[in-house]
């Protein structure tokens, strides 16, 4: 089964390309529009009405829409899917700005722990960590704020993995 491009490869693989060639690949204004009506930054590149401005990406998006077409059928996702790990590793590459202050809220709010929320791909809690911290070291400074919560979940998971036993004693 096929699936749509999805916007977490494409912004981490932007991202190295712009780190190991200083040039940022020309994708960043389709990249932010990738977004729902409450500003939360999707999964996947499927054929939205505001991607018509964008001719060529609008075809093949809607030329690779018949081959996802029984993924969405068999409910294996949902077109307008978003998640915290995936926003992430999208705030790497897109950064902190105005158009990615609502996703970046929805994290905090998240992994603060006032509000529950779906791990839909990325379901280990201490790759979602990696993921914040990471888009975190990379300019997404708001991120700043969930050190402590970083800290008190990384450190429960360890003593629940552990038992509170010193492995090394």
């Amino acid at each position: 089964d096929c699936v749509p491009p999805d916007a977490d490869d494409t912004c981490m693989s932007s991202f190295f390309i712009k780190a190991h060639t200083g040039i940022a690949p020309e994708n960043l204004h389709w990249l932010t529009e990738n977004q729902n009506e409450a500003g939360m930054l999707l999964t996947w590149f499927t054929p939205k009405p505001h991607f018509k401005k964008y001719p060529a990406l609008y075809a093949e998006l809607l030329h690779d829409a018949a081959n996802y077409k029984a993924t969405i059928e068999k409910s294996y996702f949902h077109p307008d899917d978003w998640e915290v790990s995936v926003m992430a590793n999208i705030l790497l590459y897109l950064g902190e700005n105005q158009a990615t202050f609502s996703s970046i809220n929805y994290i905090v709010d998240c992994l603060s722990g006032d509000k529950p929320f779906e791990k839909q791909y990325y379901k280990n809690d201490t790759i979602i960590w990696y993921h914040v911290a990471r888009a975190f070291e990379n300019g997404v400074h708001s991120f700043r704020q969930l050190k402590e919560a970083a800290y008190r979940d990384l450190h429960h998971k360890v003593q629940a993995d552990f038992h509170g036993d010193n492995l090394l004693e």
